[in-house]
């Protein structure tokens, strides 16, 4: 995977129009809530794994005690969810090749044994009801949904003034080749919702955070948390730079097709002028006509004459038009917040609420330090 570049000279954020630091170019990603030829991060039994090659790493702390959460950087999510088919009992996070699965959702793609129908629309394992739940013997369906999170590890720090203390190559993981793969259960769908759109209110990107995962206590399956850590500081975002070329093949994204590069113009010798021709004897003039009177007609108004505006009248209008799209973006990301915040709120589905107080302030703080940047 380390051997993926631009197939043109342009940068590799700019041929996927996705420059991770752009709060662009992950608004929404997170908010929809396969393949094991790369790393993935599995969190089988409540606890989380690398599994790459075969073997299957237990993240441990210095005790070798299992850790209960887990610094990542979230490079990018793939803005849709994606489904998988595994036959007979399967736990979360258990991995392995799925029987089927589809990356966009709609039809069957990716890595997999047999595609059980064309389309996942037509397929009766999408069907609520083709499964039942052994945790809470409820109905469900066979095929999973879950998200796919490009994710690597971040560099540790300091508690209590959250100064980076690690190494920041960490975030490069050449270990395992890059950026691995996270899938999100639908169970934590609603928990990545409301931090993705907690995020996007503060116009701060997932690539630009440390995001701390952990483990919901009272959940009968592995559930997922989300928590902002700290703003990644000038080293670690170019570690990002450089590991983000990884991030593509672990979401199933395709580069698109190399830009033509126009040749340069050519310069053409200006051909020499014609030589002068000489000019044609005069003829006489011919005798001058009677004019004709003009034929009567009504007197037509002189077209009113569109007054000019000044280059500051332009600008005014334009820094309108851009506050108001703003202020429309604003609007709507402060509905999907407090939309996330409230399917997360205590009695919603038995959903627990993580800390928004402890959240938004976290956040802030961080949007504070990217702005300063």
């Amino acid at each position: 995977m380390s051997n993926i570049v631009p197939i043109d000279p342009r940068p590799l954020a700019q041929i996927l129009d996705l420059d991770p630091f752009n709060p662009e170019s992950s608004r929404g990603d997170l908010a929809v809530g396969g393949g094991d030829q790369f790393a993935n991060l599995s969190i089988r039994g409540g606890r989380f794994h690398i599994r790459s090659t075969g073997n299957d790493e237990p993240i441990v702390d210095a005790a070798g005690v299992p850790v209960s959460s887990y610094d990542v950087v979230i490079l990018k999510a793939r803005p849709n969810r994606s489904r998988a088919y595994y036959e007979g009992d399967y736990e979360e996070g258990e991995g392995g090749v799925p029987m089927c699965q589809s990356l966009d959702g709609i039809a069957p793609g990716g890595r997999f044994e047999t595609a059980q129908a064309p389309t996942c629309a037509a397929c009766p394992y999408s069907v609520w009801g083709s499964a039942t739940s052994t945790a809470s013997g409820k109905a469900i369906t066979a095929c999973r949904e879950h998200q796919r999170l490009a994710v690597v590890p971040a560099p540790a720090c300091d508690p209590a003034t959250l100064a980076a203390t690690g190494p920041p190559d960490i975030i490069l993981n050449a270990a395992h080749d890059g950026a691995m793969l996270l899938r999100v259960p639908g169970t934590s769908s609603k928990a990545l919702a409301h931090y993705g759109a907690k995020l996007d209110t503060r116009t701060v990107a997932v690539a630009a955070v440390v995001t701390r995962l952990s483990f919901e206590p009272s959940a009968a399956y592995p559930s997922l948390l989300f928590n902002p850590v700290r703003a990644l500081n000038a080293d670690e975002r170019a570690r990002v730079l450089r590991v983000w070329p990884t991030m593509p093949a672990v979401l199933g994204l395709e580069l698109p097709p190399a830009a033509v590069i126009p040749e340069p113009p050519v310069d053409t010798p200006t051909p020499p002028a014609p030589d002068a021709v000489p000019d044609a004897p005069v003829q006489p003039d011919a005798p001058a006509q009677p004019t004709p009177a003009p034929a009567a007609s009504a007197v037509e108004p002189e077209p009113v004459k569109r007054k000019r505006r000044t280059s500051a009248e332009v600008a005014a209008e334009k820094a309108a038009k851009a506050a108001a799209r703003e202020d429309a973006a604003a609007v709507a990301a402060k509905k999907a917040a407090d939309a996330a915040e409230a399917a997360l709120s205590p009695g919603s589905d038995g959903a627990k609420s993580p800390n928004l107080a402890s959240m938004d302030s976290e956040l802030d703080s961080i949007m504070t330090t990217l702005r300063g940047q």
